[in-house]
């Protein structure tokens, strides 16, 4: 089964054919390129962007017409993203993923693999598709502080697509029958650092008020600073996107200890949690992973930092999550820390 993909990576011909810059050196840009992945493979396949329109010497898309099947560019890719959700069946909620720093292209794909194994291909999972977002990280430990601006200017350019989403929303949605299914987002590292800018442009935006459109947040190893969540920082208003926000943090994360001792000297939410934990926004939950034992690799051993694909634990946990739960026996609360402890 494909899954889907959007970029803002540069895109390249080769022998005529439009692909995606997957180099390490790649640029960032602000158009947005939708496409699909063959997992197995490890193929990805463009959708055309719409046809360009030459008026008074100045060049500009076509404009999107939703509730054209025929359209090219996002208008395809949201239409079969909605076909597929309004289909009868009960395993088919979609789950939009932003990875994090020192993942080049090669990384995204295999972090793709991961999400379809454990959550697409797990019969016990609500998720019947990921969709990923592929932005212009470094796969270099120490090009951190480039991967910061890119993450910055990634998220203006996911603000864009959250924007076509309204639109459609808007234009199409909102006319037909409503699919009954959930749109759930994943960030893991940098990648709530892209979530986080993405917020901040849509603020400022007319699509502010348009609603929550998650059902479940998951915060990953949060990259992004522990007042992240105050008053007049953008995830204040978390509760406009969505209706319930998780955050998975660990004492021993190493890779967040390296970000804050050697480019941005800012205590990190993914390693020490909030702040202040009892002046959180009401359907934020903090998770501490930091008694897990049962990391796969040498590197998440050595860094607690990729928990969310390497621990089955967190795994399964997440799994609840995004299923809805309510209860989770594997997890305690720490009613002085305001929040919860996850089992090992």
């Amino acid at each position: 089964m494909q899954q889907f993909i959007f970029t803002n990576r540069t895109i390249i011909k080769k022998r005529g054919v439009e692909q995606i810059d997957t180099s390490d050196s790649c640029g960032n840009t602000q158009n947005l390129r939708f496409g699909y992945l063959d997992v197995s493979k490890k193929k990805v396949a463009l959708i055309p962007d719409p046809d360009i329109v030459q008026e008074h010497g100045i060049k500009t898309y076509e404009p999107i017409d939703y509730k054209d099947s025929k359209q090219k560019g996002s208008s395809e890719w949201f239409n079969r993203i909605y076909a597929e959700m309004k289909e009868d069946k009960e395993k088919n909620d979609t789950l939009v993923f932003i990875h994090g720093f020192y993942c080049g292209f090669k990384c995204f794909i295999s972090n793709m693999e991961h999400l379809v194994t454990n959550y697409v291909d797990n019969p016990e999972s609500s998720i019947g598709r990921v969709v990923g977002f592929c932005w212009p990280s470094n796969n270099n430990l120490l090009q951190y502080k480039n991967d910061r601006e890119d993450a910055h200017y990634a998220g203006a350019a996911l603000a864009r697509g959250w924007i076509k989403l309204m639109q459609f929303f808007s234009e199409f949605v909102g006319v037909d029958k409503q699919c009954g299914k959930n749109i759930h987002l994943l960030a893991h590292s940098l990648g709530n650092a892209v979530f986080e800018k993405m917020i901040a442009s849509v603020l400022s935006s007319r699509y502010s008020s348009f609603g929550q459109v998650f059902k479940e947040v998951v915060l990953a190893a949060p990259d992004i600073q522990h007042d992240a969540f105050e008053k007049g920082n953008p995830l204040y208003h978390i509760n406009d996107f969505c209706e319930r926000v998780h955050v998975y943090t660990h004492k021993s994360d190493d890779a967040l200890r390296i970000s804050k001792y050697t480019k941005n000297f800012e205590s990190r939410l993914g390693k020490n949690g909030p702040v202040r934990p009892f002046h959180i926004p009401s359907n934020v939950s903090i998770v501490d992973c930091s008694l897990i034992k049962d990391q796969r690799s040498i590197k998440e051993k050595l860094f607690d930092h990729w928990y969310y694909k390497n621990s089955q634990t967190v795994i399964d946990d997440i799994g609840l999550v995004l299923n809805g739960a309510d209860s989770f026996e594997n997890r305690s609360y720490s009613t002085n820390q305001n929040k919860f402890i996850l089992k090992p």
